[in-house]
């Protein structure tokens, strides 16, 4: 009698000792198939809202549930950086034209994909002058090249009546000459600055959200808290002017805490304007992007806001894909990962391809990786306490009835 009630104490004992053990949870194991891709190279799949809640447990496979290198597509949608310029030589050509030529010196890396250059002009003329803009890019292991650009870009300064001193033009190559021709008059070159900056299409996968508009008490300016239904991943705006608004520079909050303390201001924001006489308008600013469901901006006091959207930047993976084939982004559990590094790969930092990839609904993923739950989880922090306290009462009770 007595071993057989040992023996129960010992088998309660060992019924609650595997609970502590770890275990595998399938239950938020989800998949959604990619592609499958027109035809082989690199391809580009921007990643929507629940799967960018997801960025943690994500990875790609084949069919087979085999992992594929991927890579985060550098951040392409951000503020303007500046740019500096080796070799700067001002003057005029053999034709006698004003000219320039430079070679550029990127501090985090060489051009960036789907970027442009951003130049201005400092000039000096002792009248009125317009002149016609030709590019040309020095390649590496070429000479310089002729940019054709229709309608080529044009320069002015008419005084009072208006001035364009500033042109966009992509960023290809590592070195650049630009010859003013002139058309009427003719500047001399004092000095250039040069930027780099989004260019229009690296904004494609962007969402253009309107959010809820409410007016904000105290400042000079114009003030407003901007807010999504939930927090999204903001990388810019865009802001309607009512017009005539000479460029201004609008400033970005975070909120603040309780208590009406101003939140920190948000670097990147550059100018906006609306000049209809001058045929001449800017709406957009950037930010470095930012996870928030509330903004706040302000304006100088005098500018009146006719519209905004906000601009959300979904993230986007690079990989490797062939014609045909079907991928699945897996989540929800462990990573698992492919061997090598796609950033080693010559050429990985090139352009990536404008068309994109579309995801899939979900669906249960068999070919995931499940999570291991222990005791240590929070959400069963009790049962260390439960499992102590039952051996000790099933001890106690072994105890007594081997003295019986």
């Amino acid at each position: 009698m007595k071993l057989r009630a040992l023996g129960l104490c010992l088998l309660g004992l060992g019924w609650l000792v595997p609970g502590c053990a770890p275990r595998e949870d399938r239950a938020g194991l989800v998949r959604r198939a990619v592609g499958p891709a027109t035809r082989s190279g690199w391809a580009r799949l921007p990643l929507d809202g629940p799967a960018q809640a997801a960025r943690a447990s994500l990875w790609l496979g084949d069919e087979q549930g085999r992992p594929v290198a991927a890579r985060w597509a550098p951040e392409n949608a951000g503020p303007a950086r500046p740019l500096a310029c080796s070799g700067l030589l001002l003057g005029r050509d053999g034709a006698g034209r004003p000219s320039a030529e430079f070679s550029l010196q990127a501090p985090y890396g060489g051009p960036g994909p789907r970027q442009e250059l951003q130049l201005q002009f400092q000039c000096e003329a002792g009248a009125p002058w317009a002149a016609r803009v030709q590019v040309q890019r020095r390649l590496p292991g070429s000479g310089y090249l002729t940019l054709e650009q229709e309608p080529p870009p044009v320069l002015y300064d008419f005084g009072p009546s208006g001035s364009r001193l500033g042109f966009s033009i992509p960023w290809e190559a590592p070195g650049y000459r630009i010859v003013l021709e002139p058309v009427q008059g003719s500047p001399r070159l004092l000095g250039l600055t040069v930027q780099a900056s989004p260019a229009p299409a690296a904004w494609a996968d962007s969402l253009r959200l309107e959010p809820r508009r409410e007016p904000l008490p105290g400042g000079p300016g114009q003030r407003w808290r901007l807010t999504l239904p939930a927090p999204e991943r903001i990388a810019g705006l865009l802001l309607e002017l009512e017009p005539p608004v000479a460029p201004c520079a609008p400033r970005l909050r975070l909120p603040g805490p309780a208590g009406g303390t101003p939140g920190p201001l948000l670097a990147g924001p550059g100018l906006v304007w609306n000049l209809p006489a001058l045929d001449s308008a800017a709406t957009q600013v950037s930010l470095d992007p930012v996870v928030t469901g509330e903004l706040e901006l302000e304006l100088p006091e005098g500018v009146r806001l006719a519209g905004v959207k906000l601009l959300v930047r979904r993230e986007v993976l690079l990989f490797p894909a062939e014609a045909g084939r079907t991928y699945f982004l897996h989540a929800g559990g462990r990573v698992k990962t492919a061997p090598g590094s796609l950033e080693a790969l010559p050429g990985a930092g090139g352009r990536f391809p404008e068309a994109a990839l579309a995801l899939g609904p979900a669906e249960p993923d068999p070919q995931g990786l499940a999570l291991l739950r222990t005791a240590e989880d929070r959400s069963r922090a009790w049962l260390p306490w439960a499992a102590g306290l039952a051996v000790l009462v099933l001890g106690l009770a072994a105890l007594r009835l081997l003295k019986t």
